[in-house]
């Protein structure tokens, strides 16, 4: 609970002066013969959904003997965009945000004859991440804008949650925890071992990859205008650490946010 409310009161700090910096943006008045440095400055915020990959433990996966199932996993990302033009046609978009990734699955195992053993494990990663990306600007208004770059994330937090239910005697258990669980399938799927890694010691504190986007501007007032952006993370590094068994694990991203966002003409 302390964690949670010490990430709430950031995100609502981070979400007031924000707001304040670029409302007091918008209102201000420049010398339109100077050259910037900065042409626009926009806040958004919106829904994502999570498609972590690399091995059969986050991703669908059967066989004769196991089966494990990728289910819907959302987060959310807030953050601030600056851009600088280039040409009429290219600017150069700067992102920095706070997301919440992770993984939700369900490992469904063998446990003696015809029992089974079934874990439903549910992995939140809250990151800072900075993304950097050319934008190609099309349509006679310039309205649209795509996207392809690169992302640095630094994580901050994990947090977990599980569920295990064993078919032989009909019981559930389940309970929170800080850290995660590696676990080692034998050939017939029973698992023979697993690995605690307690807190984030088991993850990587950083993660890197590429960003993609598609964004629609709707012009509201003079130098303001609201926009649409969908938006994909796909993460290049393996994020799990302290793994004995070398199972991969690949932050994923897809999602929708809408922003405000003030732009200034040199």
């Amino acid at each position: 609970m302390k964690t949670f409310s010490l990430i709430s009161i950031k995100i609502s700090f981070f979400i007031m002066f924000t707001t304040y910096s670029v409302y007091t943006l918008a209102q201000t008045k420049f010398n339109s013969n100077s050259k910037r440095i900065i042409n626009r400055i926009g806040i958004y915020f919106g829904p994502s959904t999570c498609f972590n990959f690399g091995s059969k433990f986050v991703e669908n996966f059967k066989d004769e003997n196991v089966i494990n199932k990728r289910l819907a996993k959302t987060g959310y990302s807030i953050g601030i965009d600056l851009g600088r033009d280039i040409t009429k046609r290219l600017d150069l978009e700067v992102k920095a945000q706070y997301d919440s990734k992770g993984s939700k699955t369900e490992l469904d195992t063998p446990e003696s004859g015809v029992y089974r053993l079934i874990y439903l494990t549910d992995y939140d990663y809250t990151y800072w991440s900075l993304a950097i990306a050319p934008r190609i600007l099309m349509g006679q208004n310039r309205r649209i804008a795509i996207s392809i770059g690169f992302y640095y994330s630094w994580l901050e937090s994990l947090k977990s949650y599980s569920e295990q239910y064993s078919s032989r005697d009909d019981l559930t258990t389940s309970g929170e925890f800080d850290g995660r669980y590696y676990y080692d399938l034998g050939g017939d799927g029973v698992i023979e071992g697993f690995t605690w890694a307690p807190g984030i010691t088991g993850i990587e504190r950083n993660d890197s990859g590429v960003t993609a986007s598609f964004e629609y501007k709707i012009p509201i007032k003079g130098n303001q205008n609201l926009f649409v952006q969908a938006n994909a993370f796909y993460g290049l590094k393996n994020i799990n650490r302290n793994n004995p068994y070398n199972y991969k694990e690949h932050n994923g991203l897809i999602g929708l946010v809408l922003g405000y966002r003030v732009e200034f003409k040199n």
